[in-house]
């Protein structure tokens, strides 16, 4: 889970993917239409769409990455 804006951390998320005996990366990286099937979720978004500031600035997102096992 991150703070809305720090993109940045998608970066350390790819590094423990890419180091990882266990798992790999599932997504396609020349897919930059598509994100590479990365995904950036609101959490609790079903209240954060009832909000009068949908821009809060203690908005968190979840990043998710396709991964499989090796």
């Amino acid at each position: 889970m991150i703070h809305f804006g720090n993109f940045n951390e998608w970066e350390g998320l790819a590094e423990w993917v890419n180091n990882n005996d266990k798992y790999e990366f599932a997504g396609d990286w020349s897919d930059q239409e598509h994100m590479c099937g990365l995904l950036d979720e609101h959490l609790n978004y079903y209240s954060h769409i009832h909000l009068e500031n949908t821009e809060p600035e203690n908005m968190q997102l979840d990043l998710l990455i396709p991964v499989r096992e090796k």
